[in-house]
C-alpha cells in the first residue's frame, strides 16, 4: 500500500498545539476557539487567515459553530480533530524536524483508519459542506 504524507508547516503546528491545549473546553463539549481567540493565544491574524483553509481541507481542523456577530458579521470557531491532534503528536515526536508526516506511520497504531481513509476522507468532505 502506498504511503500517504501530510506536510504541516510549524505554524499550522502551533495553531493545532493552540487548538488542543484550550482550557476552554467543557467536559465532553467544546466551544472551540474563534480566529480571534486563536490570535490572542500568540498566532498573527494574517497566519490564521493564511492557514485555516489548509488546515480544514487536510481535516486537521474542523469548524464547530459558527455564531451572528451583529447584522452581517459572523463568528467562526474552531477545533482540532483527531487526525490533527496525532499528526500534532507526531511532529512533536520528531523534535520539529520535518514538516513532512508519513501518514503509513500510523498503520501499526491505527490499523482501521489507516485502511479506511479514503472513505473517511469522503465523509470529512461531506460533514463539513
Amino acid at each position: 500500500m502506498k504511503s500517504s504524507r501530510i506536510k504541516i508547516t510549524k505554524k499550522q503546528s502551533h495553531i493545532l498545539e493552540i487548538l488542543i491545549t484550550n482550557t476552554e473546553k467543557t467536559f465532553g463539549d467544546s466551544t472551540g476557539l474563534s480566529q480571534s481567540g486563536i490570535e490572542s493565544r500568540g498566532v498573527h491574524h494574517s497566519t490564521f487567515s493564511k492557514n485555516c483553509d489548509k488546515l480544514l481541507g487536510k481535516h486537521l481542523i474542523r469548524l464547530i459553530n459558527v455564531r451572528p456577530r451583529g447584522e452581517e458579521e459572523e463568528w467562526h470557531y474552531y477545533d482540532v480533530t483527531v487526525l490533527g491532534f496525532l499528526i500534532c503528536y507526531q511532529k512533536l515526536i520528531n523534535d520539529d524536524r520535518s514538516e513532512e508526516i508519513q501518514f503509513s506511520s500510523f498503520e501499526r497504531f491505527f490499523p482501521l483508519i489507516f485502511k479506511h481513509w479514503k472513505e473517511l476522507e469522503k465523509i470529512f468532505q461531506n460533514d463539513r459542506e
